[in-house]
């Protein structure tokens, strides 16, 4: 049985409300998770999901906390989450790594996986 898609501004005003930022993630991605989850099938994680696509969204989210609790922090960590207050492409690859790994868990538990 297949679920009723929301409507467009059901779907907006949801997004709106959790302050859901998609403008890096690529149409392709959202269009085929809305087809997988109206048919009511999983998503295939590796074939119809772009990690990347998530990783760097997890990595806005992450900066967005990080400037939100720094003044809360010790002065030195502050300094060093700095340095990471860029866009997710010109993160070192071990930084990339760990949205990655958030990106998974992410991934997973709106699969219902954890």
């Amino acid at each position: 049985m297949s679920n009723p898609l929301p409507s467009r501004e059901s779907v907006a005003l949801d997004l709106a409300l959790a302050q859901v930022d998609l403008s890096d993630v690529p149409l392709r991605d959202i269009l085929t998770v809305a087809q997988h989850w109206a048919s009511g099938r999983l998503v295939d994680r590796e074939e119809d999901i772009d990690i990347e696509a998530v990783a760097a969204v997890e990595h806005d989210q992450w900066v967005l906390w990080a400037k939100a609790v720094a003044h809360e922090v010790e002065p030195d960590r502050a300094v060093r989450w700095r340095t990471f207050y860029v866009p997710y492409s010109e993160l070192p690859e071990a930084k990339k790594d760990s949205d990655r790994v958030w990106a998974r868990r992410a991934v997973d538990a709106a699969l219902g996986e954890v």
